[in-house]
């Protein structure tokens, strides 16, 4: 039973455990302050005698409370930093590090309770980037506010009142089938590592970061599958490092095409005839994919070696790495392969992220359709009076 005074409210929890509460005035954003407490008691009035002790130290522990609570962008920062980043991935982790350290550590006395839309807008308005690194300083400063009212130091976020800076991804320039085939053609005579990282990605949709976090036990050569269960990194003071994949549907299992399995097998026993020449300088971790010593490699290494492919290949259409990835899904898309399907390959969060990607793929592949019905109906426009 719950009795409530005009200081504060005792419930009784069972046995000799009762719960005070006591409102302690107001913090400096107008928010009601709470303060409760388990207490044991012998009695009621042995309760009541300790909410009234628990009253009398209210403007101590309301002191002790609100210097706790961040007041200015600094100290949610920290609090950010604390709660948040912290259990992060390391390369995520020196994102925000540096998002901040850049462009927003200067503003670390603005006060929460004066961060309006407003001063959200001059701050934008100040920093002089270009539109992509502007709205990712929009998205840093909107998740700190979302989180500040979360943990309640702000009452509301600001920056939900603020239009996002516009920025407009440069569209993803896959390869066509006709490129492709000049590609592979091209692709024959390089090394066998760099045809799988051509093949992992334009292949199997891979992305960079899970080719170069591949171990040999992920690759099932009797069942012919590939598994992904991680994503390689890098992130400062720590080099190459492997940790999850970048969301639960992003660890998955694809089929391993024979022509893949093949390199595989060769890739292996070059990497094989490499280790038994090193012996002992040579650091077995199982990675598919090695520095000389057998280290795990880093990303950029598929970036570079693609780009040194594209310069020595000049008639080659040029594109990055990434969109090798592209290049997979649009291929499947064309062909018909459901966007359920191409999600599940993609390793995306939702199939909605397929759609919104490849919008202009999937617009094609209905006009295809459309025409294919066309034909089947064999229809014929229709004869008009002049």
């Amino acid at each position: 039973m719950s009795k409530t005074r005009s200081i504060g409210n005792v419930k009784h929890i069972g046995g000799n455990k009762y719960i005070l509460r006591i409102s302690a005035g107001f913090d400096e954003y107008g928010k009601r302050i709470q303060l409760s407490r388990t207490i044991e008691a012998t009695s009621e009035t042995d309760a009541e005698r300790q909410l009234m002790k628990f009253y009398s130290e209210r403007d101590k522990l309301t002191q002790a409370r609100t210097s706790e609570a961040p007041t200015t962008l600094q100290g949610l920062y920290d609090e950010f930093e604390k709660n948040h980043i912290n259990k992060l991935r390391p390369n995520t982790q020196d994102y925000y590090t540096n998002m901040w350290t850049r462009y927003l550590k200067e503003y670390g006395k603005t006060k929460l309770k004066s961060l309006t839309p407003k001063s959200v807008y001059g701050i934008l308005d100040k920093t002089k980037v270009g539109d992509k690194t502007k709205r990712a300083v929009y998205g840093m400063l909107f998740t700190m506010c979302r989180r500040g009212v979360n943990w309640g130091y702000m009452d509301k976020n600001p920056c939900e009142n603020v239009d996002p800076p516009k920025y407009i991804a440069a569209e993803k320039r896959p390869y066509n089938e006709t490129e492709l085939t000049d590609v592979i053609e091209a692709m024959k005579n390089e090394p066998v590592r760099n045809q799988l990282f051509f093949y992992c990605a334009a292949m199997l949709g891979m992305r960079r970061s899970e080719i170069a976090a591949l171990k040999w036990g992920d690759i099932d050569f009797e069942a012919k599958t590939v598994s992904i269960r991680r994503a390689a990194g890098k992130a400062a003071g720590r080099g190459a490092y492997a940790a999850g994949t970048k969301n639960t549907r992003s660890e998955r299992v694809l089929n391993l095409p024979d022509t893949l399995a093949t390199l595989f097998r060769l890739h292996r026993a070059e990497q094989n005839e490499h280790r038994f020449k090193l012996g002992s300088k040579w650091i077995d971790e199982g990675w598919v994919f090695t520095k000389w010593g057998g280290g795990m490699i880093y990303v950029d290494t598929l970036t570079n070696t693609w780009t040194d492919f594209l310069k020595a290949h000049p008639k080659l259409e040029k594109t990055n790495f990434n969109a090798l990835r592209h290049t997979a899904a649009t291929l499947m898309i064309k062909n018909n392969v459901a966007v359920s399907t191409v999600s599940g390959i993609l390793g995306h969060a939702q199939t909605s992220t397929t759609l919104n990607i490849y919008t202009h793929a999937i617009e094609d592949a209905k006009k295809e359709a459309l025409h294919t019905m066309e034909n089947i109906f064999n229809l014929k426009p229709a004869k008009t009076k002049v």
